[in-house]
């Protein structure tokens, strides 16, 4: 039986419990996979409980992806905001068993709905490979011809 996936974002707290949740799912992302070789990630700069406490604190926010009925959590956005009316996606992971079924480009929606509500004008990132390239580019971003930045500019 196939049902629709809804999913809703959640902020994450600033709580063992939280951050239990989160580094399970941080220590398998990865950039991209090129040419059969995973392109890990060079710094895991939030891979304490200090490091992901100061980060909610100071920085910005961490989004828990999660399906609405369950409340199962299947990945997470890492946010950066900014005082020009912008928002930088950090990183965006979904769980190895979700990917490939439509819950990356419903995770962004729910983003982009988010991010209108609170009154942003765009939202950037960095894509690192051809495959991320073209997931953000099915997602509405637009690459912005500079250190392989795209660009969403809220309607």
């Amino acid at each position: 039986m196939h049902y629709m996936i809804t999913l809703q974002l959640r902020e994450a707290q600033a709580s063992l419990t939280d951050y239990e949740l989160f580094d399970k799912l941080y220590k398998f992302f990865r950039y991209a996979e090129i040419d059969g070789k995973t392109i890990p990630r060079n710094n895991a700069e939030l891979s304490s409980l200090e490091t992901y406490l100061e980060y909610i604190r100071t920085k910005g926010n961490i989004l828990f992806i999660q399906e609405e009925e369950t409340n199962n959590v299947v990945g997470y956005f890492i946010m950066a905001w900014f005082d020009d009316g912008g928002a930088r996606i950090r990183e965006m992971y979904i769980a190895e068993e979700h990917q490939r079924k439509g819950y990356g480009k419903k995770a962004v929606k729910e983003l982009i709905k988010l991010v209108k509500e609170e009154g942003f004008k765009w939202v950037e990132l960095m894509s690192y490979s051809i495959a991320t390239d073209n997931f953000w580019s099915a997602c509405n971003f637009r690459y912005t011809g500079s250190n392989d930045e795209y660009k969403f500019h809220i309607k």
